[in-house]
């Protein structure tokens, strides 16, 4: 699994702009933006799936509009995990938020019952950060 995660491209949509994302690979347009706009530490994060066992997309919603209302007191904008051709599931609808702790986005990542999310901060190349110790 730690393989689909390290080939799946995050896409971060922030009004007009798109960053395709990549663990471990730094992307100097996306660390411009991060600079320009205050950001020093970020994640993307879902609700879609939980424990990677696939739901409806009425059950994905609903788990994204709970994450979504857990994040009022951040700013988040539209992210996707986009799956490389080898993998056999589905682009899952995931959030990027501002500013946001790694402790809070992995007690997140446990509260929607994720395997993992992708963390970075300011100057550093996207990580993913495991959310159950067993799977690190």
């Amino acid at each position: 699994m730690d393989a689909h995660y390290r080939s799946t491209c995050y896409r971060v949509l922030i009004n007009d702009q798109i960053f395709d994302l990549y663990i471990g690979q730094f992307n100097t347009d996306f660390q411009a933006y991060l600079s320009a706009s205050n950001i020093d530490t970020w994640a993307i994060i879902t609700a879609w799936n939980p424990y990677s066992k696939p739901k409806t997309d009425q059950e994905n919603q609903f788990a994204q509009d709970q994450l979504m209302a857990s994040l009022i007191d951040f700013t988040y904008y539209q992210a996707v995990g986009i799956p490389d051709a080898s993998q056999k599931w589905s682009p899952e609808e995931s959030l990027f938020v501002l500013n946001i702790s790694k402790a809070k986005a992995v007690a997140l990542g446990q509260q929607f019952e994720q395997n993992a999310f992708v963390f970075g901060q300011a100057d550093t190349a996207p990580e993913l950060v495991y959310c159950i110790e067993d799977m690190a």
